[in-house]
């Protein structure tokens, strides 16, 4: 991200000053580098991390202080979603795609039974919405998809919400938007999602 009146430098570690007030930061498909940002009373200070991934619509999660991006697309324009996953960890971006990662954008990512797995869960694959949930094994860096049943057969997800419940360790809530594969027909439905990554089943 950048600035909303000059481009950034792509140094690691460099610094620009934002007037809080007139100017916001640019979208993410400026093609320019995440940014951290921190406030003060009348600016907005950011330092910019270099070589990071022209992304946008993508899933996330944190683990242990490693921030994991998977999927999405290169410009807000883009319909085809990728594959491509990343992480960052200590101030490095790795590529850490491999050959059975889901191509994806508009889904989310949860962790899973503290910290062992990602959830992938919904989004587009470029021609539908999807229901589908996939799990990534952090420690083998491996990508299946899960069985599940229970959701509407003619469903999708997209720009959706999952939010884990602190009071089932196993339960996650998914909250609307969803619709039909295709069309646009919008519900704010909720659903409880139970399952067991290792039997690799869902409901």
């Amino acid at each position: 991200m950048a600035s909303g009146y000059r481009r950034a430098s792509q140094d690691a570690g460099s610094r620009v000053s934002i007037n809080s007030k007139t100017h916001r930061t640019g979208s993410i498909d400026t093609g320019l580098s995440p940014v951290s940002i921190d406030t003060s009373a009348s600016q907005v200070q950011a330092t910019v991390i270099a070589q990071g991934p022209a992304v946008a619509f993508f899933g996330s999660c944190v683990i242990n202080d490693v921030f994991y991006i998977h999927g999405g697309v290169k410009t807000r324009a883009d319909r085809s979603p990728s594959n491509r996953m990343y992480k960052f960890e200590n101030q490095t971006w790795t590529d850490i795609t491999t050959d059975d990662s889901p191509v994806l954008s508009y889904h989310r990512c949860v962790v899973w039974n503290r910290g062992q797995y990602i959830l992938a869960i919904g989004g587009w694959d470029g021609s539908k919405r999807k229901s589908d949930v996939y799990v990534y094994d952090v420690a083998n860096g491996s990508w299946h998809e899960a069985a599940l049943s229970g959701f509407p057969s003619d469903g999708g997800l997209n720009n959706h919400a999952v939010v884990p419940l602190k009071s089932k360790d196993l339960e996650i809530l998914v909250i609307g938007r969803d619709g039909s594969l295709r069309i646009q027909r919008r519900h704010g439905d909720a659903y409880c999602l139970r399952g067991d990554p290792n039997k690799r089943v869902f409901r």
